[in-house]
């Protein structure tokens, strides 16, 4: 993963909880960044010895450059189009960009829930093409998974290198 790790929209800090567990000693830095200041002040009071900021995935550059740059279920509740903000996560990255999507090849859209929440759900080709026009990426890996156990809606999981 590599020595320091930039998770933007940490949400409850899954990811840091998993790190701090040890699961990889290799890093030694990590910042969470979220724009809801009740997910902070949950990270905070949960992970008292965490780094955790508030930031927008549409203004990253506050936060610095990172070795790997986690963004885990945010793209997904994101309107269309990602250029701006996988942009603005690459120009973070140094060696690795993480993120994941929904995707539905057969029929991409948007479904607006309750409190304004949407579910943004793409067609393979759509994120890939996005992680294709970053640029001087290096390799583009991706594989899918069933989100929930529906039919045509999947979990792309996509890794950018440099």
């Amino acid at each position: 993963m590599g020595q320091s790790v930039l998770d933007v929209g940490c949400g409850c800090a899954h990811l840091y909880a998993l790190l701090a567990s040890g699961v990889n000693p290799s890093v030694a830095y990590y910042l969470g960044v979220d724009d809801s200041p009740v997910m902070l002040a949950f990270c905070g009071e949960a992970f008292p010895e965490g780094r955790f900021q508030f930031a927008d995935i549409y203004t990253l550059s506050s936060v610095g450059t990172f070795d790997t740059v986690c963004c885990l279920s945010v793209l997904l509740h994101l309107p269309d189009p990602w250029d701006k903000p996988i942009r603005e996560l690459w120009d973070r990255t140094k060696k690795a960009l993480v993120f994941n999507t929904l995707i539905d090849d057969a029929n991409p859209r948007v479904e607006h829930m309750e409190d304004d929440l949407i579910y943004n759900v793409a067609t393979e080709s759509q994120v890939l093409e996005a992680a294709g026009r970053l640029p001087k990426v290096a390799k583009v890996e991706s594989w899918a998974t069933n989100a929930d156990g529906s039919k045509g809606r999947e979990l792309i999981f996509v890794r950018c290198l440099r």
